[in-house]
């Protein structure tokens, strides 16, 4: 069933998409079966329509099948079977050095008419003054200690600062993608495994990413041997609040078990 909004929009079925949802599981063992011609592309086109801050698309994803490869992937993440069991690991990762991604990504939206000039010329300062790392990050320093300061007297951006701060907003833009992808995988029969237990480093050197590259995960895909177990969530209303911290918020049906 497809409901169409006032705007054009098209809902699908709340179902299927419960159903997509309850359907993906973190797996540890994969078959070796292939993934069939087509269907981990699809998945990879879904998965570009994930948001970013500002449209920036800072992320990308390299798709390892290669046994070598995976192999190196394998020891980056301590030896876990699953790297080499699935078919393939995707790599999650995103450019430390985000901003440069602005004037390819605003001649893009200037050409499908979705931002004018002057909208442009708004972001270009935003997006300069929050993501610049001119002068050696003097700038960046400047601007982070500046706006953490009047912070305290009115609301101010967020300024990632050093390298800490600006691998955690690549993080917080790959993991909007990531979470895309298992949907996504999950929607065409596949298991997925989130890995945090990297190291990034190794990881990096596997498979040839520069320095300027953070990596907040990487994903076996594949087929499960088996169903695996919905794991278990708290109660709902020890996640929600209404209005501020503290005041549940009633009324939520548990997916729990």
């Amino acid at each position: 069933m497809i409901e169409v909004h006032a705007n054009g929009c098209q809902f699908a079925d709340v179902d299927a998409l419960r159903r997509i949802v309850l359907a993906r599981r973190s797996v540890r063992r994969f078959l070796s079966n292939p993934i069939p011609e087509g269907i981990l592309e699809n998945v990879l086109a879904i998965t570009q329509r994930a948001p970013t801050g500002y449209n920036l698309q800072g992320w990308i994803a390299i798709i390892v099948t290669d046994s070598e490869v995976k192999s190196k992937l394998r020891k980056a993440a301590f030896n876990q079977r699953q790297v080499e069991d699935a078919p393939a690991v995707v790599v999650f990762a995103t450019d430390t050095h985000v901003a440069r991604n602005f004037e390819s990504t605003a001649a893009h939206a200037l050409d499908l008419g979705h931002w004018s000039e002057s909208y442009v010329k708004y972001l270009r300062r935003i997006v300069n003054a929050v993501f610049g790392r001119e002068f050696f990050g003097i700038g960046n320093f400047i601007r982070w200690a500046g706006t953490r300061s009047l912070s305290f007297f009115r609301p101010m951006p967020m300024v990632p600062f050093g390298d800490a701060g600006f691998a955690g907003y690549g993080w917080k833009q790959s993991s909007l993608a990531a979470q895309t992808f298992m949907l996504a995988a999950s929607a065409h029969g596949l298991d997925t495994c989130p890995m945090e237990g990297i190291d990034e480093r190794w990881v990096r050197k596997a498979v040839g990413l520069p320095g300027n590259y953070t990596i907040p995960m990487i994903i076996p895909i594949g087929f499960a041997p088996e169903p695996a177990k919905l794991s278990p969530r708290f109660p709902p209303e020890k996640i929600f609040h209404r209005d501020c911290y503290g005041t549940v918020f009633n009324g939520i049906g548990s997916l729990i078990v």
